[in-house]
């Protein structure tokens, strides 16, 4: 292939038409992409005719269709989206100036959009996929209905009103100097192919690993190649039709085709590698096209799994409904293989419907008696292959998953699960919904219940025991030797006391009696038997367990009891789920598990007594203690419990007791497990904290920084569901705390605490004093963190202008950039690379540390294998680090660059190992973990390092003395002065844990003492500001602060360059103009 720089206007001008073909997906951008294109023209616009903007390649091949003398046709093989954006952006300039300015407009026409003397398709110098090809060509001659609702309708729309906007008397562009800066402007690499290249195989190559394309479009390229002489016939007669019924299905369809062929092993992500491996085996275009054939079959079949509607049979409707609203995709393959079955006249409607309700009472009874749901998705995923050529009947359906491992619960473990369980987690919120739907409409009604109303799940003894008319039901109702809560635990999750309502916040914890009032008016037959009853305690609630469980049997049949094996007690299948969610660091006691798996405490501990159950050590008395019965299921095992728990990260008390923070509530313990709690149920349990379990053990010799796309997250969502907290107030409380606390500790620094009191008072600093002659400052410690994040912006500005990532690189440079503010007391004209060297304020010289000053001052980058410093493991490393835990990337990711980027300076072990447990336990707070959760998870890495014990004795010790009480000053100094990495790290952690909810106490104790005050309390700082973000800080010391804006301004680029980066980006995802200049690429 050759390549060519071109200009669009040099592209289209000329007799040349420019083809997508079959295989490329129809016109997708959407207004992003749109506003994005939009503000780079008419930036270079605005720039004068001189400028130019890089547009972009397009990949060409020559068509064979082209004769010598007529329109050289052109097939579009990678660029149609850049390419067809810009064609309907002339068509509306053309438009938009057809009444003022008729030259112009006919030039648009004549010179890029129509070939005016060719006949036909020719005619057109663009011309789109088929799915596009009546929309566009409706554009160009200008049709009533031109562009249609979508896509390019869309498209031409937005580009008509922004053109619109230029007649704006006060605005220098028009729509001559757009139309100018299209077809002149934007530089384009033209890059053609040769007449003999396989354009499908260069396509497939451009687009082989499926970022840019589905594997449906993947998969349509290699079919067209296979059918060379039908591609036009077999497209529009099957493939389109297909196409348009199923949309972004298709990809699932094909995926379901694998399955029932027997391959039950497949997964979405490479179905075109699968299907592909199959095609190879069909010998020619006859079998390709019969095999499209059979898919276009199977696409109306599966149409009707999406859409039940779309079946007209009544019966194998309502089938198809209920397996629909219970929402289990897995069910699709041998749902599919059903209707096949009845397509071909095996079944008929009625015994198809039937064979349907088998597999839905699978599940259900399944999901009642608590058995994973994981094991169901693979037994079903097998079953079609398990039926082989059998008929999928009703008979056999059930006898093949009647049979062993498949677990098909019968009706006894049905029966007492409805008692026992806590039905309120299981399963899914709409499948929990389903099933109560389903036993209402098993009550003979006179007229359909109205299912339009929004209906919620309803306890009716409450969940809350604040009233005292429940507390007397229960206390009457329990029995010897058992408590009132022990009761309603038991109780208050089973089915017997659950109910679907419009009037879930009405209902709330009222007394019965006031229950019983809304519940006679329901329209649902169940609350007005409920309501029928002149009490509500234990006995009610098992009497109505029974007869709802009655009716369950009879609505979900059950296995072929011939064939099933013997039953098992699923509650302590699923205790050994429960336990095995547990992570090191938490622990939970006897009665939450308990609760969670319909049991008894007693009954709890005597099974972990006697079976050998994972993480069993984890389960304490609800004191924290570990319980004088706890046995080891082997005898010969004597080691304490205790010492694992503290080696796992629990903290003890002195007595022994296990830190309250660290335990797993049962509501907890049912999320972990995948036992979906409600969201009412969540409040009612209180807050949740997520825990990172520790990864495979590594040395940090070993760890290899990543490059930087292929780390990028899934967008996390902008506000913490938990606290409230949007991702730019944990961004901007990290960093402004940091430069408090460095602020407040600034005047003291190199005090002992004996000599604060004196200057101070016996309280020690109270507040923001004057430091270097200036009021509040910060010192070097906030400098370094915020030449971090300029860093962290520009390495990531550098991956999406130029595909080339090398965070520690960029780093070190940012770091040389801080070392040059050293050495000048301001920012030399013409010298300074970037906005944030600019800064006035990054020029005062206020005790930077040796450590950084000489290690930053080397000729060469230090790195794990030949660190800078490598006995010094001072703190100078850990004070510049957490914005490494800001990125939303991961704990992890962010432990191995703050590690990567702190031996630059500090080569001791401890020194950069503090660094990266810092970082890891902000990343850890930033996807909602709190701060002791955080540092336990820390410990678990740590663990993973062969030289991680000093760190780790460090944290332990700060998380064992936070247990203690409020923080002080001589509890700080027990943890030692500051000035090494792990204790300065261990002093910050203490006052965030021992203070959690308030950061003005945290700060004060983290700066009060003899040692290195200022870094003590930026990392502090950085910690309760990630924690609770900026609006927790004391806001008097923010407005006090010298350099508010400044550290404000550089958090909020942060969180634009990492949440909204689409703000700052070309349409292409590089930088635009104004940002690389802010943040240069290097």
């Amino acid at each position: 292939m050759k390549a060519n720089e071109t200009t669009l206007g040099e592209l289209l001008q000329g007799q040349c038409q420019y083809v997508v073909p079959l295989y490329q997906r129809p016109y997708s951008w959407e207004r992003a992409n749109l506003r994005q294109l939009w503000a780079d023209i008419t930036s270079v616009a605005a720039a004068g005719p001189a400028a130019t903007h890089f547009l972009g390649s397009l990949v060409l091949a020559p068509s064979p269709s082209t004769t010598p003398a007529g329109v050289a046709i052109w097939l579009v093989v990678d660029g149609q989206q850049r390419l067809t954006a810009l064609s309907i952006l002339l068509c509306a300039i053309r438009d938009h100036v057809r009444d003022d300015d008729q030259m112009l407009a006919a030039k648009i026409d004549d010179l890029y959009l129509m070939n005016r003397y060719a006949a036909g398709t020719e005619r057109y110098t663009l011309l789109p996929t088929r799915a596009d090809r009546t929309a566009w060509t409706a554009l160009v001659e200008r049709s009533p209905e031109a562009g249609g609702r979508a896509g390019i309708g869309d498209a031409y729309q937005f580009f008509r009103k922004e053109l619109a906007a230029l007649r704006d008397a006060d605005d220098p562009l028009d729509a001559a100097l757009i139309e100018q800066a299209v077809v002149g402007q934007l530089a384009i690499v033209e890059i053609a192919a040769h007449v003999d290249d396989d354009v499908y195989r260069i396509f497939e190559s451009l687009n082989h690993t499926g970022r840019r394309l589905t594997q449906a479009d993947l998969l349509r390229n290699y079919l067209f190649m296979r059918l060379p002489t039908r591609a036009d016939r077999v497209y529009d007669w099957r493939w389109f039709p297909l196409q348009e019924l199923l949309g972004d299905r298709l990809e699932d369809l094909v995926w379901l085709d694998l399955v029932l062929r027997g391959d039950d092993r497949a997964t979405k992500e490479t179905v075109y590698q699968s299907q592909r491996q199959y095609l190879q085996t069909l010998p020619d275009e006859d079998a390709i096209e019969q095999w499209i054939s059979e898919l276009h079959a199977k696409a109306l079949l599966f149409s009707r799994i999406l859409d039940p509607d779309r079946e007209e049979d009544p019966v194998l409707r309502q089938a198809l409904h209920r397996l629909r609203r219970w929402g289990a995709d897995v069910v699709r393959p041998i749902v599919l293989h059903m209707l096949i079955a009845h397509a071909n006249d095996r079944l008929d409607a009625t015994e198809t419907a039937a064979a349907l309700r088998v597999v839905e009472s699978y599940l259900v009874r399944r999901m009642l008696v608590g058995i994973a749901s994981a094991n169901s998705n693979r037994i079903l995923m097998s079953l079609v292959k398990e039926l082989g050529d059998q008929t999928p009947t009703a008979a056999a359906v059930t006898r093949v998953l009647s049979g062993p491992r498949k677990k098909f619960p019968t009706d006894q473990p049905v029966k007492e699960a409805v008692l026992l369980n806590p039905f309120y987690w299981t399963g899914r919120g709409p499948q929990r919904t389903y099933v109560l739907r389903s036993l209402e409409e098993d009550y003979e009604h006179l007229e359909p219940v109205d299912w339009g109303v929004k209906l919620t799940v309803e306890h009716i003894l409450p969940q809350s025991l604040s009233r005292p008319g429940w507390k007397a039901v229960l206390d009457a109702d329990a029995h010897e030797g058992e408590t009132r809560d022990e009761l309603h635990r038991r109780l208050v999750h089973t089915l017997g006391n659950l109910t679907l309502t419009a009037y879930n916040p009405k209902l709330a914890d009222h007394e019965f009696t006031e229950k019983k009032k809304l519940l006679a008016d329901s329209g649902l037959a169940m609350n007005r038997e409920i309501a029928g009853q002149d009490r509500w305690g234990r006995e009610e609630i098992q009497n109505r367990g029974r007869a709802l469980a009655e009716r369950i049997v009879k609505i979900w049949p059950g296995p072929d009891e011939s064939v099933v094996p013997p039953p098992q007690d699923q509650r302590w299948t699923l205790m050994s789920r429960v336990l095995a969610a547990i992570p090191p660091g938490r622990w939970t006691s006897y009665s939450d598990v308990a609760e969670v798996i319909g049991s008894h405490a007693v009954a709890v501990g005597a099974k972990l007594a006697s079976a050998r159950i994972s993480n069993a050590h984890r389960v304490l008395l609800l004191n924290g203690s570990v319980s004088p019965d706890f046995r080891w299921p082997d005898p010969e095992r004597t080691d304490d419990p205790r010492e694992i728990l503290t080696a796992e990260g629990v903290i003890l008390s002195r007595s022994g007791r296990a830190l309250a923070r660290q335990r797993m509530t049962a509501a907890e313990l049912a999320a972990a497990a995948d036992l979906e709690t409600p969201e009412e149920s969540q409040g009612a349990a209180g807050t949740k904290e997520r825990l990172w379990a520790a990864p495979a053990a590594r040395s940090a010799v070993g760890l290899a920084v990543s490059l930087w796309p292929s780390e990028r997250r899934a967008a996390a969502p902008t506000d913490d569901a938990n606290s409230g907290l949007s991702y730019r107030d944990r961004v901007r409380g990290c960093l402004l705390g940091g430069a408090l606390g460095d602020a407040l500790g600034a005047a003291i620094e190199f005090q002992s605490l004996d000599e604060i009191r004196r200057e101070y008072g016996t309280a020690g600093v109270i507040g923001l004093t004057a430091a270097y002659g200036v009021h509040a400052p910060f010192t070097d410690d906030t400098q370094m963190t915020l030449f971090t994040v300029e860093g962290l912006i520009r390495a990531s500005v550098r991956s999406r202008s130029r595909g080339i990532a090398d965070p520690p690189a960029v780093l070190w440079r940012a770091y040389q950039r801080w070392l040059t503010t050293q050495r000048r007391t301001g920012p030399a004209a013409g010298e300074v690379d970037g906005w944030l060297a600019a800064q006035q304020l990054m020029y005062a010289r206020r005790a930077p540390g040796n450590a950084c000053l000489s290690g930053l001052g080397r000729p060469e980058m230090g790195t794990l294998a030949r660190p800078a410093n490598p006995d010094s493991k001072g703190c100078g490393a850990v004070m510049r680090s957490a914005p490494f835990g800001l990125l939303r990337r991961g704990p992890e990711t962010s432990f191995d660059h703050a590690v990567a980027c702190a031996v630059f300076t500090h080569g001791h072990p401890s020194g950069y190992l503090a660094a990266g447990a810092f970082a890891w336990i902000v990343a850890a707070m930033v996807d909602g973990a709190g701060i002791t959760q955080a540092t336990a998870s820390a410990l678990g890495r740590l663990s993973a390092e062969r030289d991680g014990k000093e760190v780790a004795r460090a944290l332990r010790a700060a998380l064992g003395t936070a247990a203690d009480g409020a923080p002080t000053a001589e509890r700080v100094e027990s943890l030692g002065a500051g000035w090494v990495a792990e204790e300065a790290l261990a002093i910050a952690v203490y006052c965030a844990v021992a203070a959690p909810d308030d950061p003005q106490t945290a700060l004060l104790a983290a700066v009060n003492h003899s040692g290195d005050s200022d870094s003590t309390g930026a990392i502090c700082g950085n910690l309760v500001g990630a924690a609770l973000g900026e609006p927790a800080l004391p806001a008097a010391w923010l407005k006090e602060l010298a350099g508010y804006e400044l550290v404000g301004q550089v958090a909020d680029d942060l969180v634009t360059e990492i949440e909204n980066t689409a703000t700052v980006s070309d349409a292409f995802g590089a930088a635009t103009p104004a940002w690389s200049t802010r943040y240069p690429g290097s």
